[in-house]
């Protein structure tokens, strides 16, 4: 491999004779016809392709810190968009004055509005049956969506009012109609029959079949008049018909009555007629027919509303569909595996009906993914409220407790494995609540036969049991031998060591024994002991600051003034005057005698 390389040869020593700085040196070319010897190089050609520049607007390159700008800038712009729709659809809806509007008018609004109305209905004789009388809350205030507006709609007037029946015998038919109308009367039925001695338009005989009725009747009494329409034709006349179109089902039914016809009723739903109101008849009006024809009247009974599938709506879609067919409606979430926002159920079947007054109940997804807080620090209820909380929604969260001795208060939540994050509708929660400290349970019990001051009461026992947080049961229960009102039993034995928060049944004498407190002033203590007031009384002594002329070491004053009747056991503070200070005598006094002259002066005169 010795052999030489002429190419390799004139290559170095072409590199050779170049000068030091080949920045700004040329590598010759061989111009066209040269032979290759007269200008050899070498050239070595990268195989790295640089990408094509594109040139930008105003042929300038943006940098990438521009780029991120306007990352930054876009999202921001999506998180304010998403911040305004969330606002849009949660502000609620100003409330308007729905007074005096009809019930179908109110729940077609209410349906716009996404707002569910409570309906409770009363009776009102200014407010026609079907209208609103009142609502809450009140017009100009705001309802969230899907809140609640509580109405109340008129029964039209009470039937139970009483009224002083008038001297129907003394009126025309008129006046009989007008008496029904102007006091609301709805069970006045008037029909005329022959009569050769009343005049037409008389009233004849009227009938009240209710006994207790004398002078007075309710609107809802039904009362039958019978009003005249003279002499008897000779041949039955042919009867006109009427529009039963104008005319409603009742004054309809009252019409073939008075006139000897027959009524058949059949119901027709019909786009255009509202409900109840006649659409059609048998025979033509105008026509004249024999008493006793049979005439069929076609009633609507509204619009055919048919519920649709609202599988395929959104909430929004669902609230405008409904809306337009006349259909309220309850939107209710719960959490699902499904989607948030997608649809779950209908409460009314698709393709039926829709009967007058009920109400669609539809449930969309809240989706699967919950978002837990931290709940350390707080009591171990605030965990398991927001689990039963969303439990009722169609959640499964489970709060798995375990408890341990630790000096924050009982039942303190000390520790959750999961704490601010997501997690799924069926997620276990695991934490750690304090059993509270331990503490000694006192001696509540004192011996039998003790006198108040010694025995234990419920008010001493209560602050013991506070001092080292303990949880008082109290139970009534007779016990010979004991006070009114002494605990003669505790569930706990004395000294034990229990976590604070325990709960300590305490049985005790009942209080029913009443005390009428005498005059203790001008008795010493002892005498008020020995009179057994230490087995009636909770008795304090205490000594007053100054001594009061005439009482030493008896009461002077007590807490509870004399002639009053408390419980056995009552707490009374009795205050003792302390004695009189001795009597200081002036040495310069010649009247006194000192005993020790008195002695040396009996001595002497005993000598003597």
């Amino acid at each position: 491999m010795d052999e030489k390389n002429p190419f390799l040869d004139a290559y170095k020593k072409k590199l050779g004779d170049q000068p030091a700085n080949t920045e700004d040196t040329q590598v010759p070319v061989a111009e066209a016809g040269e032979k290759p010897g007269s200008a050899l190089h070498f050239e070595e050609q990268p195989t790295f392709a640089a990408p094509r520049e594109i040139a930008l607007a105003g042929n300038s390159r943006r940098s990438p810190r521009t780029k991120v700008v306007s990352l930054f800038i876009f999202a921001g712009i999506l998180v304010l968009v998403a911040v305004l729709l969330i606002w849009l659809f949660s502000r609620g809806t100003t409330v308007i004055d729905l007074t005096d509007w009809a019930l179908t008018d109110a729940q077609l609004w209410a349906g716009d509005n996404r707002i569910n109305l409570q309906v409770k209905e009363e009776y009102s004789d200014s407010f026609e049956e079907g209208k609103i009388i009142s609502q809450s809350p009140q017009p100009g205030d705001k309802i969230k969506k899907n809140g609640f507006l509580q109405i109340k709609v008129s029964r039209g007037h009470d039937p139970d009012v009483t009224l002083e029946l008038p001297d129907l015998l003394k009126m025309t038919m008129g006046e009989v109609e007008a008496w029904a109308a102007d006091n609301y009367m709805t069970k006045v039925r008037i029909t005329s029959e022959y009569s050769d001695s009343v005049v037409s338009g008389r009233v004849i005989r009227y009938e009240i079949n209710d006994d207790t009725v004398v002078d007075k009747v309710k609107r809802s009494t039904p009362i039958y008049v019978i009003v005249s329409k003279g002499s008897e034709p000779q041949t039955a006349e042919p009867i006109v018909l009427p529009d039963f179109r104008e005319l409603s089902i009742a004054q309809s039914q009252q019409f073939a009555k008075d006139n000897n016809l027959t009524l058949k009723i059949n119901e027709a739903y019909d786009d255009f007629a509202p409900s109840g109101t006649i659409i059609d008849q048998s025979t033509d009006p105008e026509e004249e027919v024999e008493p006793g024809t049979i005439i069929t009247l076609t009633v609507s009974r509204g619009r055919k509303i048919l519920i649709p599938d609202f599988s395929a709506y959104t909430k929004d879609q669902a609230a405008a569909a409904a809306s337009e067919l006349g259909i309220p409606i309850s939107v209710r979430e719960r959490y699902s595996s499904a989607d948030t926002g997608r649809f779950l159920s209908q409460s009314l079947t698709s393709g039926s009906v829709y009967m007058t007054g009920d109400i669609l109940e539809l449930v969309y997804s809240l989706g699967n993914k919950i978002v837990l807080s931290s709940y350390v620090g707080q009591p171990r209820v605030s965990i398991e409220a927001w689990a039963q909380e969303l439990n009722e929604q169609g959640a499964a969260i489970r709060i798995s407790v375990t408890q341990t001795q630790n000096n924050a208060p009982r039942d303190t939540i000390i520790y959750q494995d999961k704490a601010n994050i997501v997690i799924g509708t069926s997620a276990t929660i695991h934490v750690t609540v304090s059993l509270g400290r331990k503490v000694s349970v006192p001696d509540l019990v004192a011996v039998e036969g003790s006198e108040y001051g010694i025995a234990v009461t419920r008010d001493i026992a209560t602050a013991a049991c506070e001092a080292v947080g303990l949880i008082p049961v109290y139970v009534p229960e007779k016990k010979s031998g004991r006070l009114p009102g002494e605990i003669w039993y505790q569930s706990l034995e004395p000294s034990k060591e229990v976590y604070e928060g325990t709960p300590v049944t305490l049985k005790y004498n009942p209080s029913d024994v009443a005390v009428t407190l005498p005059d203790f002033r001008g008795k010493t203590e002892a005498a008020i002991i020995a009179e057994g007031y230490r087995k009636k009384l909770t008795i304090t002594f205490v000594q007053a600051d100054l001594p009061v002329a005439g009482f030493a070491d008896q009461v002077v004053e007590q807490s509870i003034r004399a002639g009053e009747t408390v419980a056995a056991g009552t707490s009374i503070t009795l205050t003792i005057s302390p004695p009189e200070p001795p009597v200081e005598t002036d040495p310069t006094d010649s009247t006194s005698t000192d005993p020790s002259e008195s002695d040396q002066t009996g001595s002497t005169s005993s000598e003597a």
